[in-house]
């Protein structure tokens, strides 16, 4: 094979690649490839997750960020996850009297933004709560 022969066929490979990549809708065919059905199926895993990972970086940031000792923050995140699934089964209008409860002692002792992280860690592990014990089909 000689260099003019090699040219041609990498030049037609190019254009082969070239015009396949112009077929291909990336914004259409990413979410076609998403499997609603996996996520369904496995929501209870997607959710606790979502829950580790926001407990990781409210830990993190209130850590790094708020130089909060790192025991107090783990304790809060231990205690927020705690206090939630304890009233799982109460009316939303607890949870909500008990995030104004919060926020108002956040205010009280001037931790608003401890306060607020913790608020979301309370939220997430609603939301995972609800996830878990709700049967979707």
């Amino acid at each position: 094979m000689d260099t003019k022969e090699l040219k041609t066929k990498m030049n037609e490979k190019l254009h082969q690649l070239k015009e396949k990549v112009k077929k291909v809708n990336i914004n259409k065919d990413v979410f076609k490839n998403i499997n609603k059905e996996w996520f369904i199926a496995n929501r209870k895993v997607c959710m606790l997750a979502a829950f580790v990972l926001a407990a990781l970086v409210m830990i993190l940031v209130s850590f790094l960020v708020l130089d909060v000792p790192i025991v107090a923050v783990c304790a809060f995140v231990v205690l927020e996850t705690l206090l939630c699934a304890l009233l799982n089964n109460t009316p939303i209008w607890v949870h909500f009297a008990i995030l104004v409860l919060q926020a108002a002692a956040g205010l009280f002792f001037n931790a608003i933004v401890f306060i607020i992280l913790m608020l979301v860690v309370y939220i997430v592990a609603l939301l995972l709560l609800y996830v878990w014990t709700k049967d979707v089909e």
